[in-house]
């Protein structure tokens, strides 16, 4: 590519590497949150180069967490240093594919800096467990690129090896690759030829059929993860009049106006009148913008509809994902940003706006973003002081209040975790979390007693959570309420505990005094 010849390229490489460093360099230090725990700490798998194969889906991912455990051990800078990498990784793709649609390196730049520092991103980028979303995103971005070389250039086999070779990376990085050929669909379709290139787009679709196969086990028990713990005891299906105009709404919404970013969004999908009718709002402006720019601008028409085709994924009618979440949108919303720069720029050519007006307004919105990124990056500093981020942005979060009782509840601040799980309650009395957690605080304290009114509440609300069934089970042992004790026992492990083997321990105690 002439591209890495220019000495521009390379001064604007420069540029988005120290926004990137200036941005997320700071946020090294950070400990490891949620997922992480489980996903690291306690992953023993990422220790040993057999455990990478475990799981044939997320080989790759298995092996970066193996090459930080083996740089660092436990250390979070390790494996944070992958999210930052593969975000820079991604922003660069961001500026060749920009360029090479565009041909133009300063639409590139601005669209990579505001990719760079938008606040939309963090979650993806300073939370270790969202690494597999810059990743795909990278391996994606780059597959694409080489196929549009591979129709520009002679190399036309060097460049459909690479294209093959990161596409399918990219499917190894996340499932939500799959949109991939949907994409290369749009650009045919805007800019190509079908009839010439069918054979290449028809060879990614069987790609797709041969790994949706592999994953469908996976995906199956995904789902049978989420039933196990809905309270009916099956899956959720959505409604796509509200979870379409809720989900790609707020998406927009937040990429405007990044300034309530929360971890939880929804804690479910249901009719909020006034919302519902601004993401509808929101949704209908953009279903309009595209019909516009199919007219006007097919190249920006191209980036706008990437932001509908990278967020299918967040858009599928069952609930085996968090509603709305931040990181769903990190390819979706450099479609956006680049649609709506390129706009700007199309429209100051058009109506002889001065350069360095958008230039001045375009920085500005650097730095204020970039601002705005910092600040949420504190949010992720620790799990504390993310609950607590969540708490200002979501007050009327009943999970997020739950969450911090929990966090409280750790630290040993009895009290102020009863009082959030009490809100919690308040908030939504139907949820079965609040009730067992202060069964379990009460029940750790030794509290027995107190503690099953909660346990038998929770259960009410959900009793296919095999974790209440155990721990109330575990009381009534305490209590030596054997009979009751056994009954319980047995329902956690008939609901899939992975302490089935330590719960066998306690019923064979109880066979032996007689019960």
């Amino acid at each position: 590519m002439k591209i890495f010849k220019s000495p521009i390229f390379w001064i604007h490489v420069m540029l988005l590497l120290a926004a990137v460093l200036i941005v997320y360099i700071p946020t090294l230090h950070h400990g490891f949150i949620l997922d992480d725990h489980i996903g690291i700490e306690q992953n023993n798998n990422i220790q040993s180069i057999e455990g990478i194969f475990i799981n044939p889906i997320s080989i790759f991912r298995s092996l970066l967490l193996h090459t930080s455990y083996s740089l660092g051990g436990l250390d979070p800078a390790y494996y944070r240093i992958m999210n930052i990498a593969f975000h820079f990784g991604t922003v660069i793709g961001l500026y060749l594919l920009v360029s090479l649609i565009f041909g133009s390196a300063v639409v590139a730049l601005f669209s990579a800096l505001i990719f760079v520092v938008h606040p939309i991103l963090v979650e993806s980028v300073v939370w270790i467990s969202s690494l597999t979303y810059p990743q795909y995103s990278f391996f994606l971005t780059f597959s694409l690129i080489f196929y549009i070389l591979l129709h520009r250039t002679k190399n036309r086999i060097f460049y459909s090896i690479l294209f093959c070779a990161f596409f399918i990376l990219s499917l190894l990085s996340s499932e939500k690759a799959l949109v991939l050929p949907i994409v290369l669909c749009i650009y045919e379709w805007l800019f190509g030829s079908f009839k010439k290139n069918w054979k290449m787009i028809a060879a990614t679709f069987g790609v797709i059929l041969i790994f949706g196969l592999i994953l469908f086990p996976f995906v199956q028990e995904r789902i049978t993860t989420f039933s196990a713990s809905a309270a009916t005891g099956s899956t959720e299906l959505l409604n796509p009049f509200i979870q379409v105009p809720t989900v790609l709404g707020t998406y927009i919404g937040l990429i405007f106006w990044p300034f309530r970013l929360t971890i939880y969004h929804l804690d479910e999908l249901g009719v909020q009148t006034i919302p519902l009718i601004l993401n509808t709002i929101l949704l209908v402006g953009y279903g309009a913008s595209l019909v516009f720019c199919y007219l006007r601008n097919k190249k920006i028409f191209f980036f706008l509809s990437l932001f509908f085709i990278a967020s299918l994924p967040a858009l599928i009618p069952i609930h085996i994902i968090q509603i709305a979440a931040e990181r769903y949108a990190y390819m979706g919303t450099a479609g956006l940003i680049i649609a709506t720069v390129a706009g700007l720029f199309s429209v100051l050519k058009r109506y002889s706006v001065s350069k360095k007006v958008l230039t001045v307004l375009l920085l500005t919105c650097v730095v204020t973003l970039g601002w705005q990124t910092h600040l949420r990056a504190l949010d992720w500093e620790s799990e504390m002081s993310l609950r607590l981020a969540t708490l200002r942005t979501a007050p009327y979060s009943a999970r997020a209040h739950n969450n911090v009782g929990i966090q409280l509840m750790n630290e040993g601040s009895d009290e102020a975790a009863l009082a959030k799980f009490k809100k919690s309650i308040s908030l939504k009395p139907d949820y079965s979390h609040p009730y067992h957690n202060i069964g379990h605080l009460l029940a750790v304290r030794g509290r027995y007693e107190e503690a099953v009114p909660y346990y038998l509440k929770a259960m009410s609300l959900n009793s296919f959570e095999w974790k209440t069934h155990q721990d109330l089970g575990q009381v009534y042992f305490m209590l030596k309420k054997y009979p009751e004790a056994r009954e319980q026992l047995n329902r956690a492990i008939d609901q899939g505990s992975p302490e089935a083997e330590r719960l066998g321990a306690i019923l064979n105690r109880i066979e032996e005094l007689g019960y």
